[in-house]
Formats: structure tokens, sequence, C-alpha cells
């Protein structure tokens, strides 16, 4: 399935890069590819939010691509006798590139590699890259594209998604996927994944299923009311080194704020081995100083995050009991 959905998605930025639509190539999407209505629409919301994310990428690559090179004129104006052809040469090769980026924005066009370009490079440089052949690369290469597909959801379908539907049994879920028409020939209509529980975020997970639960009762009974009810579930479903893994994005409960600006702010101050914490009043003057440590010298990743973060839960924990943001 990640394999069709993945051919899917670059198949259809092709297209959307070519001018056409979302709206006129999907009836064509339907037959050629074999999926369904609802899995053509969360390709299309995938690859038309890519092409949206990487216009905005477009627009800070040729800001900061514009200050680099006023930076390189004004160090040849300041230091005319230093390393004049190296910095000329830099300039030169910015300027092309910025070039190509105003074109391509111009005509509204952006690039992108579906397997990224380091790996698609290290084709060029096998050994280096630690392939032993281009077959092997090429198994690599094909693996990294076809690592994962979305299945969007919407709060008026059944558990919140049509193509991905989860019920929970004893504090486990389970997914029903339908699958692609091109594919129920040789696997089924559905594949189902049982015993799945998530480290973060269950409780939220099994709070918009039984909001979905209560639309759907509700609408049975033809109550006006069950329009207030329903939440969306996302899929998304990834491959990395360890296995196949799924996340669900969901609408949540707002909290109850517990802070505010009113009666004073807490400050934080990083430094090298601590963080200064400084709470105000609500004219912005300081009334209790305080210090965190965290000194990270010598320490690993692991180490290192678990530091930062009992520092900012303890920081947090001062601003909940003050009452200030």
């Amino acid at each position: 399935m990640a394999e069709l959905m993945s051919r899917v998605r670059r198949t259809l930025f092709a297209d959307l890069m070519a001018g056409k639509t979302s709206s006129s190539l999907k009836s064509a999407y339907l037959i050629q590819f074999g999926i369904t209505a609802r899995q053509f629409n969360a390709c299309a919301v995938e690859i038309e939010g890519k092409i949206q994310g990487l216009k905005e990428l477009q627009k800070l690559h040729i800001a900061q691509t514009r200050e680099r090179i006023a930076q390189i004129t004004k160090q040849l104006s300041l230091q005319p006798n230093k390393d004049v052809h190296k910095r000329k040469r830099k300039r030169v090769h910015l300027e092309q590139k910025l070039q190509r980026l105003e074109l391509d924005k111009a005509r509204g066009i952006v690039r992108c590699c579906f397997g990224s370009k380091k790996l698609f490079r290290a084709q060029f440089h096998l050994e280096e890259s630690g392939y032993a052949s281009f077959d092997e690369w090429k198994v690599d290469w094909q693996t990294t594209r076809d690592s994962e597909f979305f299945l969007l959801g919407s709060k008026d379908e059944t558990a919140g998604n049509q193509t991905c539907q989860a019920t929970e049994e004893n504090g486990k879920i389970t997914l029903r996927i339908r699958l692609p028409d091109a594919l129920r020939g040789e696997f089924g209509n559905f594949l189902v994944i049982p015993n799945l529980s998530f480290a973060y975020g269950q409780a939220a997970i099994l709070a918009s299923l039984h909001d979905c639960e209560q639309r759907r009762l509700l609408k049975g009974q033809k109550r006006d009311s069950d329009k207030d009810h329903g939440s969306a579930l996302c899929y998304r479903i990834k491959r990395d080194k360890k296995g196949w893994r799924v996340f669900v994005s969901t609408s949540i409960e707002e909290p109850t704020w517990v802070t505010r600006s009113q009666t004073g702010v807490v400050g934080l101050d990083i430094n090298v081995d601590h963080i200064a914490l400084m709470e105000t009043d609500r004219s912005g003057n300081p009334t209790q100083q305080r210090t965190i440590p965290l000194d990270l010298y010598g320490k690993n990743q692991q180490q290192a995050l678990a530091l930062i973060g009992d520092a900012c839960a303890h920081a947090v924990e001062i601003a909940r009991k003050a009452g200030k943001d």
C-alpha cells in the first residue's frame, strides 16, 4: 500500500507542477491507480500542503541567499585584500543560485526529491556512501521512497476516518484499513492491525473515538445535536529502521488556562550552565529571582535531553504555582 500510494503522490506532484488541478485529475487517478476517492483526497491534501510549505521555504531561501550575498559584498569592501578570489567566486555562485530561485518563484515552481537529495546523489559515489553496488543502492532508494502513506479523516465519518477505522477493547486499539481496489484481489478488502497502544496521546485518541460514537448514536436517533460531536482522526503509517509505526492526529480538548499575565510574568534567560528565572509583578518590576542548574558539559544526547526536560518542568511548575505566564 505504501508503494502504491507513494507512486500516486509522486505522480500527483508532477501533474500539479505541470499546471493541472487535483479536481481535474481525480477521476482518471481512481482508474489508473485503482484507489478510492477518499484515498485520492488524502494524497491531494498531503501534496498540496507540501507544495505550499515548499513555496514558503522558497521565500526563506531567497531571503537568506540575498543576505549572504550582501554579507560577502560588505566583507569585500571592508577587507579588500583578504580572500578576494574565494569570496568573489562564492558571491557569483550565490548570485546564480538566487537567479534560479527567483525564476522558480516567478513561474510558481517548487522542487522536491522524494527519497531525499542525499540518498539520490549516493548512486554517483557508491563506495563512499557505503554501497557495494548500484542494485544495493536502488533497493535502499526505493524502500525510502515507499516508506509511508497518509489516511485522511473527517469528523462526520465512522470512527473519524472512512479508510482507517479504530476500535478499542481492554485498552488496546485495533485498526481496520480499507485497502485500495488495486490490492483487493491479492490481499482482500481490509488490513487489520490489532493490539496497538500509544505511549503518548492514547487518552486523546480514545476520547475522539468516543466522541465519534456519540455522533453515530445521536444521528441514529435523528437528533440535531449529533453535529456537535465527532472528531477527525488522521493516520500516518511510516516505516523506519525498526519497523512500521502508526501516527495519529486528532483534535484535543483545549485545556483550562491556569496562568495570566495581568499579575506579572515569569521570564527565563538561558546561560552556559544554568537558567536564570525572574518573576515580575504586573508593572514588570522584579519580585523574585531563582537559578535552575543546567550544566550539560560532558553529557551525551540522552542525558542532556533529560536534564533539559527536568529544568523545563521545574520552570513550568514555578509559573503554575505563581499563576503567571
